[in-house]
């Protein structure tokens, strides 16, 4: 698939929706076309929706993390030998803001 930013350059001036549309799908190419037939939409009207198939492109590429596993690290991080405890410190705080975007998540 092309970068996000290569695609939104490419379909800006076009002004028809579903023209954007067909041209996003067949930049990005074949690919891209097979993932755009599995998407379930709300509504028709977000089906020729440029920004709604960009949005949706996003979370396909994007998947979600596994919330056992960034626990599981979580719990597993031990001090080094020769580490700071600042490094440590910082280090477990990056991974616990981690695990708390992905909580957050959880219904």
């Amino acid at each position: 698939m092309v970068k996000g930013s290569k695609r939104k350059k490419r379909a800006r001036f076009i002004q028809d929706k579903k023209v954007k549309v067909m041209t996003l799908l067949h930049v990005d190419g074949p690919e891209t076309v097979e993932t755009y037939n599995t998407f379930q939409w709300d509504n028709d009207a977000n089906k020729t929706d440029p920004g709604k198939i960009l949005l949706q492109l996003e979370k396909y590429c994007n998947p979600r993390k596994n919330v056992t596993y960034e626990r599981h690290k979580f719990n597993l991080r031990n001090q080094l030998p020769g580490e700071s405890i600042d490094t440590y410190v910082t280090d477990l705080l990056v991974k616990a803001q981690s695990l708390n975007s992905v909580t957050s998540l959880i219904p």
